[in-house]
């Protein structure tokens, strides 16, 4: 069955309209007619089935005839603190990270960043990392969508209310990643997890110390050198996969 976004604030009782980029891909693209159902989520854990009672250039009407609430997050919050790449590479990141359950994603400026920093420009792109985020929380599933935060500097990022910090970092030799994560199962369960990545040029050696000041663990994640677009897809689902017993499933409905 076909799926599509809705922002919440658009569902007002048991019929509305959808408008947009959705609405286009309904009749244009998908060429759905009067009569045909579709698939409806909000991004704040509901979902809704609805029939299609009209649909053309001006948008698509719909009459909602069952809504569930479907909780399938994680408990754990992840978020990735990603030094900004170059190129498109932040689509891919944001794409992937998506669709494996990242809770948030927030674009940091580190001294390494190579693309220019431009107000108008930089809103811009982070319009299409939404975008692109609820494209891919509409095709993986989720009921919900990674929210993308502003660009930052590296060192607010600090700033965060955060249980956990790791640092993948190629210069770490003594913590591994799974010494970290097998500690923090012991002693205390975090519910909070910021990874924190650097562009291309990975992260100095001061900006390192400064995280380390700040309660961040810098871990190996092995041998391996990884790209910057890989570093973070790989941290956040290995730590989502070691705190997958404690996922959500909750599924409630109307009827």
């Amino acid at each position: 069955m076909p799926r599509f976004f809705v922002e919440p604030k658009t569902i007002k009782g048991d019929k509305f309209s959808i408008r947009g980029r959705e609405a286009r891909h309904i009749s244009t693209v998908l060429r759905l007619e009067r009569g045909d159902t579709i698939s409806i989520f909000d991004g704040t854990g509901k979902e809704y089935f609805a029939i299609i009672e009209n649909a053309g250039d001006s948008g698509v009407d719909v009459r909602v005839i069952h809504e569930k609430f479907r909780e399938r997050e994680s408990y754990v919050e992840v978020t990735l603190f990603q030094g900004l790449p170059k190129s498109t590479k932040m689509d891919l990141i944001v794409e992937k990270c998506t669709e494996i359950g990242i809770h948030r994603i927030v674009p940091i400026v580190t001294s390494r960043v190579v693309p220019d920093i431009e107000t108008g420009k930089m809103e811009e792109r982070r319009s299409r990392w939404e975008r692109i985020a609820k494209e891919a929380s509409k095709q993986s599933g989720r009921t919900r969508v990674t929210e993308i935060g502003k660009i930052i500097p590296f060192k607010e990022a600090f700033k965060a209310e955060l249980d956990l910090k790791i640092v993948p970092w190629e210069d770490e030799r003594g913590t591994g990643l799974k010494d970290v994560l097998k500690k923090c199962r012991i002693e205390a369960y975090p519910y909070r997890i910021g990874i924190f990545i650097g562009p291309e040029g990975g992260f100095t050696r001061d900006e390192i110390g400064h995280a380390r000041y700040n309660d961040a663990i810098p871990v190996s994640l092995g041998p391996n050198v990884l790209r910057t677009e890989t570093a973070g897809l790989v941290t956040a689902a290995i730590v989502l996969y070691e705190f997958e017993p404690r996922v959500k499933n909750t599924i409630t409905s109307d009827n």
